[in-house]
């Protein structure tokens, strides 16, 4: 494993914004079993040539598009586009400061990771359990806004290993469910109990229709967590209905 981690400033093309320059501009690692660190006289080992083909099970695992900055730092960009926080009554939309992300770069014994993420008060706890379930480190916990609602927390992180296994625990951490039940009113209790049993969120149980029958009830839940287990959590809740597949 890597025993020394350098940190380089490059100068990047106008527009690029500055935290993309700090934070993934130019990681280099040195140290490794077999090299010689920077502190033995060593030179710092750069980052290795990749194409986005490479990062395609990163891609896969985190399931979205990302950018291949400079042949060599594959960025996923992870948007809080599910918050509406406000700032000194000012809406704060997820490209001025919701926007976390995790950027790989390959060396010669795994990649390194870094990152930001964002999330709310009450997921930061579940956020953090599962970042070191996984083995990433989290080297800072604060705030990029003086005031807001909901309150709002930015976790740095940082990893070495195998970048399928790392953009893995960076999902479990990130994993969320939201949507809607769709219930008659004898399988409205039946379906709260099994999302609260699995601790899901209730967030809005109301009617669409007025004098519909069967009475209808929708209901709105939300949680966060490692992705599998929200999936077995949910499970019963749709047991709990007679829903049926799509044909």
């Amino acid at each position: 494993m890597f025993r020394h981690v350098q940190f380089r400033r490059t100068r990047l093309a106008a527009g690029t914004a500055l935290v993309s320059a700090l934070a993934v501009g130019g990681v280099t690692a040195a140290g490794a079993a077999g090299h010689t660190g920077p502190h033995q006289g060593g030179q710092p080992e750069p980052p290795r040539t990749t194409t986005a083909a490479d990062w395609k099970g990163v891609a896969d695992t985190l399931g979205r598009s990302s950018t291949l900055m400079g042949g060599t730092v594959y960025r996923v960009a992870l948007p809080r586009t599910d918050l509406k926080v406000t700032s000194h009554d000012v809406a704060v939309k997820p490209g001025l400061s919701l926007g976390g992300y995790a950027a790989f770069a390959q060396y010669k014994d795994g990649a390194v990771l870094m990152g930001d993420l964002v999330v709310t008060e009450p997921e930061l706890q579940k956020v953090t359990d599962a970042l070191q379930a996984a083995g990433i480190d989290q080297t800072a916990v604060h705030k990029h806004l003086l005031s807001q609602q909901p309150d709002a927390w930015w976790t740095h992180i940082h990893a070495m290993g195998d970048p399928v296994t790392l953009a893995k625990g960076v999902k479990a951490a990130k994993a969320a469910i939201n949507g809607d039940f769709v219930m008659t009113q004898a399988e409205t209790q039946k379906v709260i109990q099994a999302l609260r049993k699995g601790h899901i969120d209730i967030v809005e149980l109301h009617n669409h229709g007025q004098d519909e029958q069967p009475r209808l009830f929708y209901l709105h839940f939300w949680a966060t967590g490692d992705g599998v287990a929200l999936a077995e959590s949910l499970r019963p809740a749709l047991d709990a209905t007679a829903s049926a597949p799509p044909s």
